[in-house]
């Protein structure tokens, strides 16, 4: 209990001392403790009061607990809307709605299993006839957006089924069919988006749903007739010239594989170890980093920002591995250490996906060098060699945010830099050069990156989970690259114009609608690090889609606004992380599907690079929430 909330119990519990027959002190002073973690104290508390209470006094305590549930979950405080929503279900158990809004408060912070649980419990005391309220044709579509998020098609489908009966929409009747097309069910799908044309004809996402269904049955003329229904709908975009190329492709032969062979001579490891501890010298303790919610225009919070109130973060550490390896894939996305017993250390081998730390498919178990058919020869290089190199080296994110962290933990470690031979870091881009300069690597001793090699001492650095950076980390790189005094006065909007993926497709509409407001539209690539973190360090406002130009974050002062623009298939939290570090007050926008989530899928089977399609009036929607305009 802090300060705060022990002066407030103290004063409901003179006033009870004073009026022991207002049982309203009884009520708020359970709520005190309640919220201060002394649950069975407020349970204690509560009862004394209902020991000689009236129905009405119950009803009294149970619309005051509704209440404070209500604020809290407005508030996005979703642990404390949780807490309070179970004790009332303690006191009232049949109460379906409460149900309802404890599952919504377990979802917001990814519990997802005990939100299935509760939102299961919801609908089994309406099927025991307690009257169906409206808001709770809710429960079933949130159960189902939860169980089609993890690909139980079985259970949204039924979950869908319910909703649809219940409140016809040709959004229900879209997300049902989608369901159905994933188990194989398209001629039960395709009745579903004919329904949801008819509910709403003037949609284009039906009939393009409808063809894409269509597609599955190799039907392709009646596929492009319903294609062609959804195109005469919108507005001509390059998405439509996307999806003409890809109809096209369907007639065209495969391309022939010409890639070569690469000997896999060297056996992969035997297993690894469940920690780099034996082998590492610690140089900051684990930490716990608390959350702010990201806010949007909806109330609900994507499921990739879900992690509740605070995330730890692992220690930061140094390993010196006697006869270690080091072995990386040639697309940089997969890399190992590997100790002299042919085990490898699990944090010093990431690969992607990445995941959040302590996810559970972190596990070294699930790492895909165990199932390799083997590695590429081993090159020996005698002496001491440090690892500074990671994962997708040529990414700016990666390299400021996991590359030049491992010099700084070096510098820190008390490791004679001296004795290190070879540094192993990629330097043939100009942003790595630059920073190679600024930290004064010795040129001479820069090995540039090899897929795998042996040192009589390997030296690895850890800087944290990649994506999820320390607090320590944006200290180092602020000291770095930041100049002196920059006057916050700019309001930036970073454009990926000149990238081959992930662009704003109406990005020229986006700019007439921002410019009024004196934003200033910039493309990053031809900047120095130097000249983008004084630019960001000068900004008030960033409006920018998801990519690397957004690490540079870390240089603006807090409480800068940052919108970040998504595509709705990828959505990644690293850039609201960062904000939560640096204290900047961050918002998102998710872009529009105009063809639909099948349809979007298939033209762009890699989320990662699929381009965005922003609606002005949400952005607009938003920037006025976040005090812009």
């Amino acid at each position: 209990m802090d300060a705060e909330q022990w002066l407030t119990a103290a004063e409901y519990e003179a006033a009870i001392a004073q009026d022991p027959t207002n049982l309203r002190n009884y009520w708020q002073l359970g709520l005190v403790l309640l919220r201060s973690g002394e649950a069975e104290l407020a349970q204690m508390v509560w009862m004394s009061g209902l020991a000689e209470a009236q129905p009405a006094d119950f009803a009294d305590l149970i619309a005051l607990l509704e209440a404070a549930a209500d604020r809290a979950f407005a508030a996005q405080k979703f642990a404390e809307a949780a807490l309070i929503s179970e004790q009332i279900l303690h006191l009232d158990g049949d109460r379906a709605e409460i149900y309802h809004r404890l599952a919504q408060a377990l979802a917001q912070q990814g519990e997802y299993d005990a939100a299935i649980e509760m939102w299961q419990q919801a609908l089994a005391k309406l099927s025991q006839g307690t009257a169906l309220q409206p808001d709770l044709v809710d429960a079933y579509i949130e159960l189902a957006d939860i169980l089609q998020k993890f690909e139980d098609w079985q259970g949204a489908i039924e979950a869908y089924t319910a909703a649809l009966a219940l409140a016809p929409s040709a959004e229900l009747a879209v997300q049902l069919g989608r369901c159905q097309l994933q188990i194989g069910e398209i001629e039960e799908a395709i009745a579903h988006f004919q329904q949801a044309a008819q509910l709403q004809p003037n949609w284009a996402v039906p009939y393009a749903e409808w063809g894409y269904a269509l597609l599955q049955k190799n039907c392709l003329t009646e596929a492009r007739l319903q294609f062609q229904n959804a195109i005469d709908l919108l507005p001509p975009t390059e998405l439509i010239e996307r999806l003409d190329r890809s109809f096209a492709n369907l007639q065209s032969p495969p391309a022939a594989n010409s890639s070569k062979a690469i000997d896999l001579s060297v056996a992969p490891p035997l297993g690894f170890h469940e920690s780099s501890a034996a082998f590492s010298e610690a140089i900051e303790p684990a930490s716990v980093v608390k959350l702010k919610p990201p806010k949007s225009i909806d109330f609900s919070i994507h499921f990739s920002f879900r992690f509740g109130e605070s995330i730890e973060l692992p220690g930061m550490f140094v390993a010196a591995i006697p006869n270690g390896r080091f072995w990386i894939s040639e697309d940089e996305t997969s890399c190992v250490c590997i100790a002299a017993d042919n085990r490898f250390l699990p944090e010093l081998s990431p690969e992607f996906p990445i995941f959040s730390p302590g996810h559970p498919d972190n596990h070294p178990s699930r790492h895909s060098i165990l199932k390799s058919a083997g590695l590429p020869p081993v090159e020996k290089i005698g002496g001491s060699i440090a690892i500074l190199s990671s994962l997708q080296n040529h990414l700016y994110f990666h390299w400021m945010f996991e590359v030049l962290p491992r010099w700084n933990l070096l510098q820190r470690s008390g490791i004679n830099l001296d004795s290190i031979d070879y540094f192993v870091i990629p330097n043939n881009r100009s942003f790595q050069q630059e920073s190679i300069e600024k930290l004064e690597i010795p040129q001479s001793k820069i090995l540039d990156l090899k897929f795998h090699i042996q040192a009589d001492r390997l030296i690895v650095p850890f800087p944290g989970c990649i994506a999820w950076m320390n607090r320590s980390t944006c200290d180092f790189l602020r000291s770095t690259f930041l100049p002196a005094n920059p006057t916050p006065e700019k309001r930036l909007y970073i454009s990926r114009s000149q990238t081959t993926n992930r662009r704003v497709t109406n990005e020229a509409e986006i700019l007439e609608l921002l410019t009024p407001y004196g934003f200033e539209s910039v493309t990053l690539e031809a900047l120095s690090v130097s000249e983008q973190a004084a630019l960001f360090a000068s900004a008030t406002v960033v409006v920018a889609p998801h990519g690397s130009g957004l690490t540079n974050l870390v240089f603006c002062r807090s409480k800068t606004i940052v919108i970040e623009l998504f595509s709705p298939n990828f959505v990644y939290p690293c850039y609201w992380f960062l904000s939560n570090l640096v204290e900047l007050d961050y918002y998102y926008l998710l872009g529009e599907m105009p063809l639909g989530a099948s349809v979007q899928r298939w033209l762009f089977p890699d989320a990662r690079i699929e381009d965005i399609s922003i609606d002005p009036r949400k952005l607009i929607k938003l920037m006025q929430i976040a005090g812009v305009i």
